[in-house]
């Protein structure tokens, strides 16, 4: 990849370009000095993105709103929540460890569409195995699995061993 000059008769990024701009937007690189070290106006580089960022969020999902199958595998995870916590009850009642307990749990839970398999079954093939410990997250044997509101009710706290 080679410094672009202005004015050179390059008046169109290439891949490099391109390659160059993701990978200094990963680390935090302004769109001016992305711009100086190409060569290019720094309105070319803003450009570039808005008409080519394919995820403006990455923690935003883009989906219209009660149109569920456009999200069908997170759906499924609603629906488990909506078995532990019910609509309309608010989440501020709950602890971390009350969350990561039920999407332990829920993780645990075998899937049709994963032909039997669970998300944790689906991990350990594709991740490191520390990864669901890191999160606060551990496998649930099939026979304890429980997507029930008193899974995570603050009274049965102590029939599930812990002290509150």
């Amino acid at each position: 990849m080679s410094k672009n000059k202005k004015g050179n008769g390059h008046h169109h990024l290439t891949l490099s370009d391109r390659i160059y701009i993701e990978s200094e937007l990963n680390i935090g690189s302004t769109f001016k000095s992305i711009a100086d070290f190409l060569g290019k106006d720094p309105s070319t580089i803003s450009k570039e993105v808005r008409l080519h960022r394919t995820t403006p969020d990455p923690y935003k999902l883009n989906c219209d709103p009660y149109v569920s199958n456009q999200k069908a595998k997170l759906e499924k995870n609603h629906e488990y929540i909506r078995y532990v916590i019910p609509k309309g009850r608010s989440m501020n009642r709950y602890t971390q460890d009350d969350i990561n307990l039920m999407a332990s749990h829920i993780n645990s839970t075998s899937r049709d569409g994963m032909n039997g398999a669970s998300p944790f079954d689906l991990a350990e093939l594709l991740l490191d195995k520390r990864i669901p410990l890191l999160v606060g997250q551990h496998r649930v044997s099939p026979d304890s699995v429980m997507l029930k509101p008193e899974l995570i009710d603050k009274p049965s706290a102590k029939r599930r061993g812990k002290s509150r």
